[in-house]
């Protein structure tokens, strides 16, 4: 879900254009060098740790159809807790060098009701945008990871439904024919 629609949100403004950087910080189980096809490490950690440089780390990736897409693996495991590593300020200088860099710096992070390393990582951001599975997502789960956020100080971007099964749900149909007739 969150780390599909982060690689959806950076290849579509990288065929716009922009200049992206996807990082995968999904301290648990970073997939996104699976979608890409890109070695694993050196990455994020190994970043974070001082273990390599953004030259080794950051893999330029062609895409279809024109454009080039950065992106930041998770790299090698740290032998501490990651949220250990997300305290200790080292995320702040990565993310003001690469803002500099890039017109998008996109995170995919782990679940926020899970761990706390998403709402660490968030409160480093400029904003968030919160990934929510339609159909399974319980609302006392979304109140507790906004909660989070709000704690941490997060400026929360928005809220994507994911998931949704336009055939079994005609409210989704309905409200979207709604804007479709008024746009007539």
């Amino acid at each position: 879900g969150k780390t599909t629609t982060a690689v959806n949100l950076a290849v579509t403004l990288a065929h716009a254009g922009q200049r992206v950087i996807l990082i995968d910080a999904e301290t648990r189980r970073g997939t996104v060098h699976d979608v890409f096809g890109i070695p694993p490490a050196p990455g994020f950690f190994d970043l974070m740790y001082g273990q390599a440089s953004p030259g080794e780390c950051i893999r330029r990736v062609q895409m279809e159809g024109g454009g080039t897409l950065d992106v930041l693996p998770l790299g090698s495991a740290p032998s501490v807790n990651p949220a250990d590593l997300l305290v200790a300020g080292r995320l702040q200088p990565l993310f003001e060098r690469l803002r500099g860099q890039y017109d998008y710096v996109l995170i995919d992070t782990p679940p926020l009701n899970l761990f706390t390393d998403g709402a660490l990582i968030g409160a480093q951001a400029d904003a968030l945008l919160l990934v929510a599975r339609a159909d399974k997502t319980d609302r006392e789960e979304l109140r507790f990871a906004v909660q989070q956020l709000r704690n941490v100080n997060v400026t929360l971007a928005g809220t994507i439904l994911n998931d949704v099964e336009f055939r079994r749900s005609s409210r989704y149909r309905l409200g979207y024919g709604y804007y479709y007739d008024y746009a007539r």
